[in-house]
């Protein structure tokens, strides 16, 4: 039972590992990092402010997009980033295959803090499922002897 437990443990483990690694994979693209999806300049249409729980949201919006309503014409920036664009200016966006959301590469999506934060979260599942390979191999090479 506890041998399934751990198999199921691992088998988790393994599947957060590959998400937050693609997750990794997909900020280091947007950062430049690693070669990604060219970035396609369009001109802003829109700034606005969002108030809301918890924060507010800083949202740049082009062609003639609603900023209201999510979509592939909507970003939200930190408001530092979002106070040095205004309606007219040009802005490089991210578009990947088969995801709809745009990103900016200074963008909330991978900035430093999302980065580190996905870094530990992966070096946390890697650990784990070290620890649980070890306790299983060792149990393996004392059942032998």
């Amino acid at each position: 039972m506890v041998t399934i437990l751990r198999l199921i443990g691992m088998a988790l483990l393994l599947w957060m590992i590959s998400v937050t690694g693609s997750k990794l994979f997909k900020m280091a693209q947007i950062r430049g990092f690693v070669k990604g999806p060219a970035p396609v300049v369009k001109t802003i249409t829109g700034t606005s402010i969002s108030t809301g729980h918890p924060r507010n949201s800083y949202v740049l919006t082009w062609d003639g997009a609603d900023p209201v309503i999510s979509g592939p014409n909507r970003i939200n920036l930190p408001r530092d980033l979002w106070e040095t664009f205004q309606a007219g200016d040009s802005i490089e966006i991210l578009y990947f295959p088969g995801d709809p959301r745009p990103y900016h590469r200074l963008g909330l999506y991978a900035n430093n803090g999302n980065f580190g934060f996905d870094s530990f979260l992966l070096l946390t599942w890697i650990s784990g499922l070290v620890a649980l390979l070890r306790h299983l191999l060792r149990r393996r090479r004392a059942a032998k002897t």
